[in-house]
């Protein structure tokens, strides 16, 4: 009876063991939402991974640029001197003066990157301040011309209506004929005037911002610019004379007009 039990046992437990197995099996089939295979849940798509930076190979310039950047940080700048005298500044090697400087026996001076870089932009802008005002005196020559081309076709009408009423024999005064002609005569003497007086200011406009001929003093000239203060002296000098001459002038009246009663008293 032992026996058969102890069977039974082994029995039982095989069956369980087979069940199991069975129902694992299933579950790996089902996969984990248990509606597809577990085939088909490895085909889902899986998030993509972020791509990791690479880092940054150091650029390798050829000799060829390695030496263009050299040359550019290393240009030998133009002397102040060379500069003023618009000569080509030729500077010597493990010397801190040029050929220029040399000769003359003068302190070389070179200019800074700075001062290169405000006197192009200055020169820019003196370049474009130029340009508008030559733009803007045509502007007003032509603003002119059409206001007098007005007042001088008004001032033609009158004229032909004046010879109008001439020609049939109506009297017309003098005043008023007088009058449109000198009006005819005014306006091209107005135009005259005003494109002259235009074209002056707008050339000086024109020539005290230019960058070079402006009329302005130049470094490196034989004789400075007189300072104002020597002008206002000068000038007050001048007075000066002029007031003693005038003073001069009115004693010897004086003396005259006194040697004159003397001599009327004498007679």
């Amino acid at each position: 009876g032992k026996e058969k039990g102890k069977e039974k046992g082994k029995e039982k437990g095989k069956e369980k063991g087979k069940e199991k197995g069975k129902e694992k099996g299933k579950e790996k089939e089902a996969g984990p939402s248990g509606s597809a295979k577990g085939k088909v849940a490895k085909e889902v798509p899986k998030t993509p991974k972020k791509p990791t930076p690479k880092k940054s190979q150091p650029e390798v310039l050829s000799e060829s640029e390695e030496g263009e950047g050299v040359e550019e940080d290393d240009m030998p700048q133009s002397c102040i001197y060379c500069v003023k005298k618009r000569i080509p500044c030729v500077p010597q090697n493990s010397k801190k003066v040029c050929v220029a400087c040399r000769q003359h026996k003068m302190r070389c001076e070179y200019f800074d990157k700075t001062a290169w870089a405000i006197m192009e932009g200055s020169k820019k802008i003196s370049e474009s301040v130029c340009e508008l005002a030559n733009l803007e005196k045509r502007m007003f020559l032509i603003e002119v011309e059409q206001k007098a081309v007005v007042d001088s076709v008004v001032a033609d009408t009158k004229v032909l209506q004046l010879l109008e009423l001439k020609s049939k024999g109506v009297s017309v005064p003098e005043d008023l004929e007088k009058r449109i002609r000198a009006e005819r005569g005014l306006v091209q003497d107005t135009l005259k005037e005003n494109t002259e007086d235009l074209t002056e200011q707008m050339d000086h406009i024109r020539k005290r911002t230019a960058w070079t001929n402006n009329g302005h003093y130049v470094f490196g000239k034989d004789s400075p610019p007189p300072v104002r203060a020597a002008i206002q002296g000068t000038k007050r000098k001048s007075d000066n004379e002029g007031d003693h001459a005038e003073g001069s002038k009115k004693k010897k009246k004086k003396k005259v007009v006194e040697t004159e009663e003397e001599d009327s008293t004498m007679c």
